[in-house]
């Protein structure tokens, strides 16, 4: 049964949805092996490559240390607001038969309306 859902209620969810979808790392496409002839020239990219491998390791060894310590200087009490923003929202609607049960991949949200404007949503982690 389609129901239609109202404007202020799409308001809410988009956001929300959006930021719950989470972005896919593309994947670089390995290139095939060169001929015997060229196997010095590929050592020597090797070699070079190597080297900006360990700059790289380096770089981000340190942005690691840093971030630690910016970590570390966060109070427990903004920490622990911020775990809870993240676990999951709870909006607040509600007549059973007249719930809506969206599918999302990661997630699914139950929205049952009482009146057209009070919702009170529910997220399920899947």
């Amino acid at each position: 049964m389609q129901m239609l859902i109202p404007q202020r209620l799409l308001l809410i969810l988009n956001p929300i949805l959006m930021m719950k979808r989470k972005k896919r790392k593309k994947r670089k496409k390995r290139r095939e092996r060169e001929t015997m002839m060229k196997i010095p020239r590929i050592l020597k990219k090797l070699r070079r490559k190597r080297r900006t491998r360990r700059k790289r390791r380096k770089r981000r060894k340190r942005r690691r240390r840093k971030r630690r310590k910016r970590r570390r200087k966060r109070s427990p009490r903004k920490r622990r607001k911020r775990r809870n923003k993240d676990a999951f929202y709870i909006l607040i609607i509600s007549d059973p038969s007249r719930s809506l049960l969206f599918g999302f991949r990661k997630f699914s949200i139950i929205i049952q309306c009482l009146t057209y404007f009070s919702f009170h949503i529910l997220f399920h982690n899947l």
